[in-house]
């Protein structure tokens, strides 16, 4: 079934003083409108908006997902899930037709998704732009690489970086054993100190035993010889 088109309708507030649901919800920049099939087409880019400054995303393409989940087919149903939070990612998944070798009659059709940063509305320039350019078409903006990021890459980075918190962890963990090595091993130390103490007062103990029971032989051996002395004498 065929659904009428409409014009093309922004998601989110354009004017100075946005309506109470913009204030504490924040959109992406973009107008889409209703097509036939209950396609929604991006129909306009709000200068300097999210969508705008990623650079990513051209009139035409076709609104399929937002953070995987289908858009439906009205605009409310986008709006739900296009608007939220200022300053968070939202992955957004397009369709978009393009010709093959410069052929009209060779159209190919493909799907790809971006994640922008909600922004709330009215969009100003970026920093590096000078107020007087107009032509905003033709950024991109030099803070592109921060307000748009491939979904993909994202992922490749938080692998990257769980990666490097878990290597992290392992080594705060080795560094927790080590340390307990290390007290171990100077406890081992003392205790090894204490022995040899001990074995040293053992020696010192049995040479003076040892010369005790020297001098015990030599007073019995005295006294023996003085025995037989004496026995002679009496002999006579």
């Amino acid at each position: 079934m065929l659904v009428q088109q409409q014009e093309p309708r922004f998601l989110e507030s354009r004017h100075t003083e946005p309506a109470r649901d913009a204030i504490s919800r924040a959109g992406v920049g973009m107008g889409l409108k209703l097509k036939g099939e209950g396609l929604l087409e991006v129909t306009e880019i709000v200068p300097y908006g999210p969508v705008h400054q990623c650079g990513k995303i051209k009139l035409g393409d076709i609104l399929r997902r937002v953070d995987g989940r289908e858009v439906g087919k009205t605009l409310n149903s986008a709006k739900e899930l296009l608007l939220g939070d200022a300053g968070t990612w939202v992955a957004l998944t397009f369709l978009r037709q393009e010709t093959m070798f410069g052929l009209e009659a060779i159209r190919v059709e493909k799907d790809f998704t971006v994640s922008v940063l909600r922004a709330h509305a009215p969009y100003g320039p970026p920093k590096n732009l000078a107020p007087s350019t107009n032509d905003y078409l033709s950024l991109p903006s030099a803070d592109a690489d921060s307000r748009c990021r491939d979904p993909a890459a994202q992922t490749h980075e938080d692998s990257l970086w769980n990666q490097l918190m878990d290597e992290r962890a392992a080594s705060q963990q080795f560094a927790s054993k080590l340390q307990s090595l290390q007290q171990a091993y100077h406890i081992l130390q003392e205790d090894c100190g204490l022995l040899l103490r001990g074995l040293e007062d053992a020696r010192t103990e049995a040479k003076m035993a040892s010369e005790q029971r020297d001098e015990m032989e030599q007073q019995r051996d005295e006294l023996k010889a003085e025995a037989r002395d004496l026995r002679g004498a009496l002999d006579q």
